[in-house]
């Protein structure tokens, strides 16, 4: 099983799930209120609760963590909460094998190639090209974009603020 995260300045929503025949199937969802709680108390409260109910055979043996903030390593610095969501803390703390945590909307972009075909909107016809750019924007507390480049390089991801909106 993996464990998926979405740790924003309003929400954090948290996923246990696995992928079978190149989709993701939910076992347990949840959303929690940043303003409520940590994200690290939240997934406190996750995790007791996915102790709980889980089959026996089920394990979370990786973790994946979009969070809304520059990323350095494996850690990105909240920008509008005083968090720091760190992958080698969530190893450490909560026993998970494995845990990596990127930019929110690095994780959009490294989420594509998973859509399927009904989630996606074509913009111009074409043809797609293995390994070409791609971009997608986001809109949430601030106006963002991102873009993906993996032109025969390892694959780059960078995400920066655009513009500031009080919508």
């Amino acid at each position: 099983m993996i464990l998926a995260g979405d740790v924003g300045g309003t929400k954090i929503m948290l996923e246990a799930g696995d992928i079978r025949s190149g989709a993701w199937t939910p076992v347990l969802s949840r959303r929690y209120e940043s303003a409520q709680m940590s994200f690290v108390d939240a997934l406190g409260r996750f995790l007791d609760e996915w102790k709980a109910t889980r089959k026996a055979s089920q394990r979370i043996t990786a973790a994946a963590f979009g969070a809304a903030g520059p990323s350095t390593g494996n850690r990105v610095q909240m920008t509008n909460r005083p968090w720091v969501v760190d992958g080698d803390v969530v190893m450490n703390r909560f026993g998970i094998a494995r845990a990596r945590v990127v930019n929110d909307l690095e994780a959009s972009a490294r989420g594509l190639e998973l859509l399927p075909a009904k989630e996606l909107k074509t913009i111009q016809a074409g043809k797609a090209v293995e390994l070409a750019p791609r971009a997608g924007s986001a809109r949430s507390t601030a106006c963002s974009r991102t873009a993906r480049s993996s032109c025969n390089r390892p694959t780059r991801s960078c995400a920066r603020p655009t513009c500031r909106s009080s919508a």
